[in-house]
């Protein structure tokens, strides 16, 4: 779980790309997932996190951008399990997916990463955390608890900024602020659509 590498090679699209990913810790394995709809299991599984760089090429309609590790670090994930994305099971008594809250920030840094995961339900109980502080070549150490808040720019949907908190085992706290360099509408990631699903 140390090196990745994606080769794209899709010239009626004007895309190709040459790329590896050399991770920049240990991969982590989260907290396990579990939630019900009424009898019926929603969520049970696994997921592993793991910081990382990037070093290649992408090529966009013949004009190529070089990718190096100074500059393009991100994340990847894998999950395995029971989970309302891909094929589904055999058709039960009906249920409706629940509503929830979903926060999931990997986020790296120059000396570590840190990895901040919270669920809750529609009625604000969680039922999920995950925290973890990677340092960089090391392995992750997993926090007891987490955190966060966020702050709405005034009469807008924007946060201002968003701050979480890694609570350590002896109560420390590490709070990482986030702020906006961006605005945008998200449209989904593909979960759900009809022909591009999971």
């Amino acid at each position: 779980l140390q090196t990745l590498r994606l080769t794209v090679d899709a010239p009626e699209q004007g895309l190709r790309a040459d790329l590896t990913f050399d991770g920049r810790s240990a991969a982590i394995e989260e907290a396990h997932f579990f939630e019900r709809v009424g009898m019926r299991t929603f969520f049970d599984y696994t997921r592993l996190t793991q910081f990382g760089a990037w070093t290649g090429w992408v090529e966009v309609d013949g004009v190529r951008h070089e990718v190096t590790p100074d500059e393009f670090w991100g994340s990847r994930d894998r999950s395995w399990g029971i989970r309302p994305v891909g094929e589904q099971p055999a058709p039960l008594a009906p249920a409706s997916a629940p509503q929830f809250f979903w926060l999931w920030a990997p986020v790296n840094f120059p000396s570590c990463s840190t990895h901040f995961d919270v669920n809750e339900r529609g009625d604000g109980k969680r039922w999920h955390e995950t925290g973890t502080l990677a340092p960089v070549g090391g392995e992750g150490a997993m926090m007891r608890s987490v955190d966060w808040r966020v702050q709405w720019r005034p009469g807008t949907r924007f946060a201002d900024h968003f701050e979480y908190d890694l609570i350590d085992w002896d109560g420390s706290v590490h709070t990482v602020r986030l702020t906006p360099k961006y605005e945008f509408h998200m449209r989904g990631i593909g979960y759900g659509h009809p022909e591009f699903g999971h």
